[in-house]
């Protein structure tokens, strides 16, 4: 039996995969667990500054620079008012 060996395609098709289930879930509980949604948007930002990172596609995800989770919304309006 032959073991298949990644290559950086398949490590970013399952980044890309993780980010938009992320994203996803965020969506679902967006409305009873808006603190739930919040981190869970947060991490899929995560994972797409990674992403860009990796290099493993000519596209990028949604990064740390793009996330409008709570807090990250709190830090760039602190930042935008110095």
């Amino acid at each position: 039996m032959r073991e298949h060996k990644m290559t950086k395609w398949d490590e970013g098709q399952v980044l890309i995969k993780a980010s938009d289930t992320l994203f996803e879930c965020a969506s679902e509980l967006r409305a009873t667990q808006p603190g739930f949604a919040d981190m869970l948007h947060h991490m899929g930002c995560q994972i797409g500054t990674e992403f860009e990172r990796f290099e493993s596609h000519a596209f990028g995800l949604r990064t740390l620079q793009d996330c409008t989770c709570a807090t990250c919304k709190v830090k760039k309006e602190s930042h935008a008012s110095r």
